[in-house]
């Protein structure tokens, strides 16, 4: 009986979100408080405005782009040890289950269900970008450096985002 009741539940689950172009969907807003308050913080714009573009159930991939995105905006960039890395991580899972717990009375009902983010602002639904951007357009990713690490993950997993801006810098981009 409850292997029956939890394969019914299993198949009624919505499929896990990817939004790992959420970088390009950062309002001034945002990227002023990823620049300017406390990690904490930050996660909770971020939160809200991932939210109103329709996140509700984060992957993998969007946990560790939110990580980046928290740790690289940083000014004091300050290294963290794997232990911090994971305990941070794992941080930011707990912080979005409260969230989303707070959210749920409110939620909206979107005619569709976002499974991946577009990589262009363009290309996302009218009903998710009117309730994103009422009061502020997208600002694209407007720090080098950012965006070059940000994506050094996907593309060099195995190159470390401080020694592709010291191979950067020697190219004479300037960071």
């Amino acid at each position: 009986m409850n292997a029956q009741r939890c394969g019914q539940d299993m198949t009624e689950r919505r499929k896990s979100q990817n939004f790992q172009s959420l970088l390009h969907y950062l309002t001034e807003s945002v990227w002023h408080s990823l620049e300017c308050d406390s990690r904490e913080k930050a996660a909770m714009s971020l939160w809200q405005h991932a939210w109103k573009l329709g996140m509700r159930c984060p992957s993998e991939m969007t946990f560790s782009v939110v990580y980046n995105l928290l740790v690289l905006t940083k000014s004091e960039k300050k290294d963290l040890s794997m232990f911090e890395q994971r305990t941070f991580l794992q941080h930011l899972k707990k912080e979005w289950k409260k969230f989303k717990g707070l959210k749920k009375a409110e939620d909206f009902q979107y005619a569709d269900y976002v499974e991946i983010l577009p990589m262009e602002v363009k290309d996302l639904p009218a009903e998710y970008y009117l309730v994103a951007f009422a009061e502020q357009e997208a600002v694209p990713c407007r720090l080098l450096h950012l965006c070059m690490a940000f994506f050094s993950t996907f593309l060099f997993p195995g190159i470390w985002w401080k020694e592709l801006l010291f191979f950067l810098g020697g190219l004479g981009f300037p960071l």
